[in-house]
């Protein structure tokens, strides 16, 4: 990435990665504070967390009850049930804000690959080197 505010981005997750954890503790508890956005991202993320363990074990529920005869009506609840709250999580967190997230944290992956020579694909905006043999 040559400059501009994604270098920054990069470098800023780069100095979190390397934290301790007490200090990582300490700026998301700050960050909780005074950003109403990263409250609302970590409530979704929560719920999602919370729908998904409650779906798979919904899944289990239904594997157990079908082993032991139950009648098919409740085993095909539990699974519709299971499967609509992974649908769920998978629309919430599909969001466009967390489709923002993850093409940063990928536009990070990518960049740290690529100064470390990890990677054989280029970061957005960097030219393919000349001795790589696939381009």
């Amino acid at each position: 990435m040559a400059g501009g505010p994604v270098e920054t981005l990069v470098a800023g997750l780069d100095r979190v990665a390397r934290m301790e954890a007490d200090e990582r503790a300490a700026v998301t508890r700050e960050l909780g504070r005074d950003c109403p956005m990263y409250r609302s991202l970590l409530s979704t993320v929560t719920v999602a967390r919370t729908v998904a363990f409650a779906s798979g074990l919904a899944l289990c529920v239904a594997v157990l009850i079908l082993a032991q005869d139950a009648p098919m009506e409740w085993v095909a609840a539990f699974v519709f049930a299971g499967l609509f709250g992974f649908g769920w999580v998978v629309v919430r967190l599909t969001d466009n804000r967390f489709d923002l997230l993850l093409a940063v944290l990928g536009t990070y992956d990518a960049e740290r690959g690529w100064r470390d020579g990890s990677t054989d694909t280029p970061a957005l905006g960097e030219s393919c080197r000349s001795d790589d043999p696939v381009h």
